[in-house]
């Protein structure tokens, strides 16, 4: 698709998502999820959540060459579900 791109300057666009992934756990394992939206000079996160099951610590990273975020955590045991609900991300901003 072609576009001017002075015909989208200063245009906002919002998305909205929900992540939820299910694993079997047989062994203690490190995860590194790559589903957080970026945060650059471009786009912003306006809220999000995270929920881990069973309630294990989390951080979330920021990569810097490209803004990615990525949620590293550990599983000890049986399984792990992660959940991220994005209630508004924005974009294309002047």
């Amino acid at each position: 698709m072609l576009h001017e791109p002075t015909a989208i300057h200063g245009s906002r666009t919002r998305i909205r998502y929900q992540v939820k992934l299910l694993y079997d756990v047989f062994v203690p394992t490190d995860f590194i999820f790559s589903v957080h939206a970026a945060e650059t000079p471009h786009q912003r996160v306006l809220a999000e959540s995270v929920a881990l099951e069973p309630n294990v610590p989390y951080v979330v990273e920021r990569e810097p060459a490209a803004g990615n975020r990525l949620l590293r955590t550990r599983s000890d045991g049986e399984y792990a579900v992660v959940e991220i609900t994005d209630s508004g991300s924005a974009g294309c901003f002047p």
